[in-house]
């Protein structure tokens, strides 16, 4: 999100982007430096081990910040408790405090900026409201909850996802600040932040690909969902369902990069009026020639919205955090059972010409946040 950001801020103050291991492949190409997370682990061997008591194998050197995350949860809650939240939570449960620190205290920042809530990101925040060095939010979807620990014991929760204090929060729009302050508490930022409406480069720059000549566009008319692991199952079945009744209608379906295409292509062998597609080129061309998106977890869903399509918010399984997450944004419309969903698409046909969008994305976004950022660092240093 902030890499455009980034390379206009790096010129006019002095500026230090932090990656992550996959980052580092991320700044390589774009040529922009950075500074590794595994410059600051101090200790290898100790960290190694940790990776193989938790069973981690693979290249060691890309489980680093894994293995710093573990020896940090073990020594909170020793190795028994911590190889249980880590079965159940996965890398959520790693925030390491301690890393967190001996980075701010290295670079002596007057700001922290973080596009992310969890893991790192989280301990960064809270290292630095201890230092009294600000800090800024980028959120990336409207504000809604990265991962809730709510049936977490609030010893544990305190220590994997810990109160925040946040002084700035950037948003992507100006119609959703009621939405993003009722959902700071399950972010658990326990302040009322500052909040802008700068627009969010990561999203912007992805609807800029003007391009329809990709052959992964079918020519005729179609809908599209936008895949994801979240309730999958439940989604699959009331797909089939509706494909088997309308047998004329092209459903698309675009897996998440998380996903692989042999699951959706067993599920839907038997559906001539089904095409999985993998391709990970850009999903505007696709989205701009569908006729209206299919969605349940999926921030794809919000550039299908910006773009001026119809999102219907399949929800089967009755999730509040999917109406959450969609409806109550103005982003998607629910959808229960096939049965609606054939019928809503169908009104739809007449509808569409009158459809407009509800929330309107701030545009100039990298330059608006950039002017914010160096504005902001310059008030600081004086």
């Amino acid at each position: 999100m902030l890499k455009d950001v980034y390379r206009l801020l790096q010129t006019k103050v002095s500026t230090t982007f932090l990656a992550l291991t996959l980052a580092e492949d991320v700044m390589q190409t774009l040529r922009l430096p950075y500074v590794s997370l595994n410059e600051f682990a101090d200790d290898l061997p100790l960290i190694y081990d940790t990776l193989d008591r938790f069973g981690i194998k693979g290249n060691q050197s890309e489980n680093i910040y894994t293995g710093i995350g573990l020896s940090e949860l073990e020594s909170n809650f020793g190795f028994e408790k911590a190889a249980a939240l880590y079965a159940e939570l996965g890398r959520a449960v790693l925030c390491p405090r301690k890393l967190a620190e001996k980075i701010l205290v290295h670079f002596k920042p007057k700001i922290v900026v973080t596009s992310n809530m969890v893991r790192l990101a989280r301990a960064m925040m809270a290292e630095a409201n201890q230092l009294n060095i600000k800090t800024v939010f980028m959120e990336d979807a409207f504000c809604t909850p990265s991962h809730p620990f709510d049936k977490v014991a609030l010893s544990i929760r305190s220590v994997v996802s810990p109160d925040i204090v946040v002084d700035y929060l950037i948003s992507m729009s100006p119609d959703v600040e009621d939405s993003i302050r009722e959902n700071l508490t399950r972010n658990y930022i326990v302040n009322q932040p500052e909040i802008h409406a700068l627009g969010n480069p990561n999203v912007e720059s992805s609807l800029n690909v003007k391009s329809q000549d990709n052959r992964f566009v079918p020519t005729e008319k179609y809908i599209l969902l936008l895949s994801n692991k979240y309730f999958r199952d439940e989604i699959v079945e009331l797909l089939k369902e509706y494909c088997g009744a309308n047998p004329s209608v092209l459903l698309v379906i675009k897996i998440h990069p998380n996903e692989t295409i042999e699951y959706y292509n067993s599920q839907f062998a038997q559906y001539e009026n089904v095409s999985v597609v993998s391709d990970k080129s850009s999903l505007v061309p696709l989205i701009k020639a569908a006729e209206v998106i299919l969605a349940t977890n999926s921030t794809a869903a919000f550039e299908a919205h910006l773009l001026g399509k119809k999102i219907f918010c399949l929800n089967p399984m009755q999730s509040d955090y999917l109406i959450d997450h969609y409806v109550k944004r103005g982003i998607g419309e629910n959808i229960q059972t096939s049965n609606e969903l054939t019928r809503r698409i169908k009104e739809f046909e007449v509808e569409s010409a009158d459809y407009s969008p509800q929330i309107k994305m701030t545009l100039g976004s990298v330059n608006k946040v950039f002017q914010f950022l160096l504005e902001l660092v310059n008030s600081y240093e004086k």
